[in-house]
């Protein structure tokens, strides 16, 4: 195949770039725990990232040094070059809330010093040989933030090929971003209400003269958006809060590849939750090498979970089957799983007035005729021989609570086994 000799190479990088963003995406990063599945996950997407970085920077200089050493070449850039990335990087780590005062975090202080740290050549052929060299060591340094990577290959694509030209661009995250909101809710404001627009003009202005007054109230119109969902998009009148949530939900359908992640992270930082649990349990909480995690046990040692602190200092709360809902803080986390892997129950004890007590079912709720129930406190006051019936609230979803009548087999501290007489649903 011969080349044609009118090819536009720095348009043919950039094309490149994006095929990187677009397989970069496809596939989730592995969260396994076990280093087995996630480490070729992150490998195979970090080699393709610095090689992505590496074309796009080279594209900007005349005369390239030949290394893979993504600071080397970085400093080869022309001043204004260095400083339209040093912004950018700058701004993304601003945005996803990294805490650079932190020492796991004091590389991102800079994108030199990031590039420095994290995008040597050595690191670079790691990432290339790791399943032939079978040498992980490099693990216990620090190692590229993918997202954050991504989000520059991201940026030097659009600065190869001028996007956004005539409208201020290329744009940092934070203000695509701001573009991306600010476009959809913009269009929804008239889309949403063309036909009040068309047979009612002075209501359509009066109403959405009421959502313009609200929306100047706030800095950025991300503080707009995180402001109606924290309100359950009940802020102003109704036409204005359909606009409100209906530029949420675009928002969360995005197919640009080009913000999708930045806003994913957005909206799921608005979701982040409180927990109300009032159960004091000290979590195990493990250093690793992705960040700060630990499993959470009952006090009669069944895990619950899993809870990991974010870089931004949120906590994900995993649980069996479920990834990914985010907490305010540790004591949050460990609240938050509490509550969902814990029933507070109705207690009554050889036909005595039921009491209320938290307990959890390390294999699920009775089944056959025998059943085991953890009780979060030892001061339950159940010994061998009672006679004991539990009513089981309903998990999400369900109407009927369960019914449990039985005669108590054994106590160990926390552990009550039962012998089950009956069980049923009950209203």
């Amino acid at each position: 195949m011969t080349a044609p000799s009118n090819l536009d190479w720095t348009i043919a990088i950039a094309q490149a770039l994006e095929e990187t963003l677009k397989h970069f995406d496809a596939v989730p990063l592995s969260n396994d725990l076990a280093l087995e599945y996630s480490l070729p996950s992150y490998t195979l997407k970090a080699n393709m990232l610095h090689f992505a970085l590496e074309e796009g920077m080279k594209e900007q200089i005349k005369n390239f040094a030949h290394t893979h050493d993504l600071a080397k070449i970085y400093l080869q850039m022309p001043r204004a070059k260095q400083e339209l990335l040093s912004t950018a990087f700058k701004d993304a780590v601003s945005f996803y809330g990294f805490r650079v005062e932190r020492d796991e975090w004091n590389h991102l202080t800079d994108l030199e010093t990031y590039f420095r740290v994290t995008g040597t050549g050595d690191l670079f052929e790691d990432f290339r040989y790791w399943a032939l060299e079978k040498d992980v060591a490099w693990l216990s340094s620090q190692i590229p933030v993918l997202f954050l990577s991504r989000e520059m290959v991201r940026f030097i694509s659009d600065v190869l090929t001028g996007y956004g030209r005539g409208v201020g661009g290329p744009f940092t995250v934070s203000a695509l971003v701001e573009r991306g909101i600010y476009e959809t809710l913009t269009r929804n404001r008239l889309n949403n209400h063309l036909r009040r627009y068309n047979e009612d003009l002075a209501g359509w202005t009066a109403d959405d003269k009421v959502l313009g007054e609200w929306i100047q109230g706030h800095s950025s119109w991300l503080l707009v958006l995180k402001d109606a969902y924290k309100h359950n998009f009940d802020v102003v009148n109704d036409q204005g809060n359909a606009v409100l949530h209906s530029t949420y939900k675009d928002l969360e359908a995005t197919k640009d590849h080009h913000v999708k992640p930045a806003i994913d992270h957005a909206l799921l930082t608005f979701r982040a939750k409180s927990s109300d649990c009032q159960v004091s349990l000290p979590a195990n909480v493990e250093m690793y090498q992705h960040g700060r995690g630990g499993y959470v046990e009952t006090p009669a040692g069944s895990r619950l979970g899993y809870i990991e602190e974010r870089y931004d200092g949120l906590w994900r709360v995993n649980v069996p089957g479920k990834w990914g809902e985010i907490a305010k803080s540790k004591p949050d986390a460990v609240g938050l799983l509490v509550d969902t892997e814990t029933r507070v129950v109705s207690v009554s004890v050889n036909e005595k007035p039921a009491q209320e007590k938290r307990a959890h079912f390390p294999r699920g709720n009775f089944s056959s005729r025998d059943g085991t129930c953890e009780f979060w406190e030892t001061d339950h006051g159940i010994l061998p021989g009672d006679v004991i019936t539990l009513v089981i609230p309903p998990e999400k979803g369900n109407y009927l609570a369960l019914q449990v009548h039985g005669t108590v087999k054994s106590v160990d501290a926390h552990t009550v086994a039962i012998a089950v007489e009956s069980d049923i649903l009950v209203m």
